[in-house]
């Protein structure tokens, strides 16, 4: 028997009929037709945690990898062959030179000469500073 909707406006002088009766039983035996048992609700549950799960794991590793780069490739940038400063930092082993470049307007690494002579040579945009 399929649910049919039920009563929901009765009055005071309304009188229960044997269609309201049998609407009544017929809803409470389809309730018991369809009711989900604990096991299943349980079985349900962890089904839709896995896949929220597995859902949220594609998306982090996504997220935390969208250009499907190794580590390796984002440890060190490769340029030229040659390996380049970590993202995480480290020390330079060699000199390392900003360009030359005169457009103030735009952000850029300036060179930065620390030296107890008095600034000589350099180009435009170095800053130099001397100490005792």
């Amino acid at each position: 028997m399929a649910w049919k909707t039920p009563k929901t406006n009765w009055q005071a002088a309304d009188v229960v009929s044997k269609d309201d009766f049998n609407r009544i039983e017929g809803n409470i035996q389809e309730l018991q037709n369809t009711k989900e048992t604990p096991a299943g609700a349980q079985a349900e549950a962890e089904a839709a945690a896995g896949a929220v799960q597995a859902e949220l794991n594609t998306h982090k590793a996504d997220k935390a990898n969208p250009h499907g780069t190794t580590k390796a490739q984002i440890e060190l940038g490769n340029v030229d062959n040659v390996k380049q400063m970590p993202i995480s930092g480290g020390t330079f082993t060699g000199i390392a030179k900003a360009q030359s470049n005169t457009s103030y307007t735009t952000r850029q690494l300036r060179n930065v000469i620390m030296s107890t002579a008095n600034p000589s040579g350099g180009s435009n945009g170095d800053i130099w500073i001397k100490y005792k």
